[in-house]
């Protein structure tokens, strides 16, 4: 292969980088060298005629990967309209990673491209649609709509979680807004439901996923964000995650475990991992002499709802299996498929007669 179209390529790829996009030879035969770099795997193809370098695709998170594959296809394609989870997430809104792809794509005009393990097509026009994060995507409260009328329950709070605190909007107008942007497609009945559990003092994805999951499983719902008291230095609070008022009176402290807190050069604000590590034990043992238990969990926990539910049950959460058999027929009613069942039926909806 010619030096000077690896030259090119290589400052393609430093272009690319730097605006946040991958590579897309403009000539034949840089599309060919790129093609001989990635059957040598010195080039990785996300999707078919877009490259870029293995170190730099491996670094990214999903969502930055679907962040540079949608600037990228812009570029190709300036008809095309993001919506969907996609479009949330073009919009600057918290979206969880097992919604984002397929990137979900509106086409107004010409055939309908074939839809491939990344892009998922459909005929649609937005007549408002606007630029954002260096694409065209649909009007938000379209994008939310999208993205709410087909994810799942616990996915799906997080997302209506998300937008709540990306517009700082009262809880009570999700579902208003939904209807009217809607209100005639399917899966509306879907979003609504998911909309009247919303609570945008969740903090992040992870939270409001495990209280779908709670929700689901008929557990008591915890308070969120609640504010307890040192008991050593009372001039200063802490605030916990979760907070459950049982009720026979007692009361337990549930706290989701990140590793982000630990990595993120954002969240250590200037501290060495060590010192957060320490922080977060002394900050457990304040909240310990208060006599709460503390309930931890992790993303590991949350991909194995299973285990989250022994430890809900271990901590002495409790369970209403009248509760789960009522919210189930509920989301049944609102999708109106059984094709959302777990594998696993919860025990409440297996003991319907």
């Amino acid at each position: 292969m010619g030096g000077r179209a690896i030259r090119r390529l290589e400052a393609m790829s430093e272009r690319a980088e730097r605006d946040r996009r991958l590579i897309d030879p403009a000539s034949p035969a840089d599309h060919m060298a790129a093609r001989r770099l990635a059957d040598r795997h010195e080039l990785a193809e996300p999707i078919p005629g877009l490259f870029t370098r293995p170190a730099h695709w491996g670094a990214l998170s999903p969502c930055d990967r679907a962040l540079h594959l949608m600037r990228s296809c812009a570029g190709r394609h300036p008809g095309w309209t993001f919506t969907g989870a996609a479009g949330l997430l073009a919009h600057g809104v918290e979206v969880p990673y097992a919604l984002v792809f397929p990137l979900q794509v509106a086409v107004a005009r010409g055939s309908i491209p074939q839809a491939g393990p990344h892009l998922r097509f459909r005929r649609a026009s937005f007549a408002e649609s606007e630029p954002a994060s260096g694409c065209r995507v649909a009007p938000f409260w379209a994008c939310a709509a999208d993205c709410l009328r087909v994810a799942p329950f616990s996915l799906g709070l997080a997302v209506a979680d998300a937008v709540l605190r990306h517009t700082g909007m009262p809880a009570h107008e999700l579902g208003r807004l939904l209807q009217g942007t809607g209100a005639h497609r399917p899966g509306i009945r879907r979003a609504m439901l998911i909309a009247s559990h919303v609570d945008a003092r969740a903090e992040n994805g992870g939270e409001s996923y495990a209280r779908g999951l709670m929700i689901e499983e008929g557990f008591l719902i915890p308070d969120l964000q609640v504010e307890l008291v040192d008991p050593v230095d009372p001039s200063r609070c802490f605030r916990v995650d979760q907070f459950w008022l049982l009720p026979s009176g007692g009361r337990i402290i549930g706290e989701l475990d990140g590793k982000e807190k630990y990595r993120s050069v954002e969240l250590l604000q200037g501290r060495t991992t060590t010192e957060v590590f320490l922080e977060e034990r002394q900050r457990e043992s304040r909240l310990t002499l208060l006599g709460y238990p503390v309930l931890r969990y992790t993303y590991d926990d949350l991909l194995v709802p299973a285990r989250l539910i022994r430890l809900l049950e271990a901590a002495g959460i409790p369970r209403s299996a009248e509760a789960s058999r009522a919210w189930w027929r509920a989301w049944l009613r609102a999708t109106g498929s059984l094709c959302d069942l777990p594998l696993i039926r919860p025990a409440a909806l297996a003991e319907d007669p």
